[in-house]
């Protein structure tokens, strides 16, 4: 399967969910299962032991179950994924209102969301349409991302994982360092199905 590789901005987070036929008992068994017989992760200037990340995926599956169905669907849904739709922020219908108001009442433009604010009529209506508007264009929008993250779950995900026993895990560069770099974008997972969702 593809992971999203290349260049990635500070301040992410990504979550991982892999297959593993058996729970790993031991650090050593994940370090096994995940790297074989490498030494160390690079991931552009930053590297770690694999032993390091061994323990670290070991720690985060300790007392936990593997995910039902419905967990691993909610964390496939939980961020980007491979296939999440395209939107074009550009020239949507909340736009045309937000530049009407601008345009007639740039004096209100910093109480666009805030319709209480405004005491001429016609600026509060176009206040309250441009949020309707928008609050409409999101609930679309949740709902062709929830749509598309179901049906890509169901025609990869759940075949793939099928035989697996499934956990997630979650690793940021933000606050956590050249560790947490290495352990979002260094494809620690490669040897394993997996899949993950950024969030950015």
């Amino acid at each position: 399967m593809k992971i999203r590789n290349g260049f990635v901005s500070n301040s992410s987070s990504s979550s991982f969910i892999v297959g593993f036929k058996r729970k790993p008992k031991t650090v050593a068994e994940v370090k096994e299962l995940l790297f074989g017989d490498e030494k160390y992760i690079k991931q552009y200037d930053y590297s770690l032991s694999t032993q390091e990340a061994a323990e670290m995926v070991f720690s985060d599956m300790h007392g936990k179950k593997p995910l039902t169905k419905s967990q691993m669907l909610t964390e496939f849904r939980s961020g980007w994924f491979e296939g999440y739709p395209h939107f074009d922020y550009r020239n949507r219908p909340s736009d045309a209102i937000r530049n009407e108001l601008y345009s007639k009442f740039p004096s209100e433009s910093e109480n666009l969301w805030a319709p209480k604010k405004i005491k001429n009529k016609e600026a509060k209506a176009l206040s309250r349409k441009f949020i309707e508007t928008t609050q409409a264009e999101w609930a679309e929008q949740r709902k062709q991302v929830d749509e598309a993250a179901k049906e890509i779950f169901e025609r990869k995900v759940v075949p793939t994982m099928k035989g697996y026993k499934v956990f997630a895990f979650n690793y940021s560069d933000n606050g956590d360092g050249e560790r947490g770099s290495v352990m979002e974008h260094g494809n620690i997972f490669h040897n394993l199905p997996h899949f993950l969702t950024s969030q950015h």
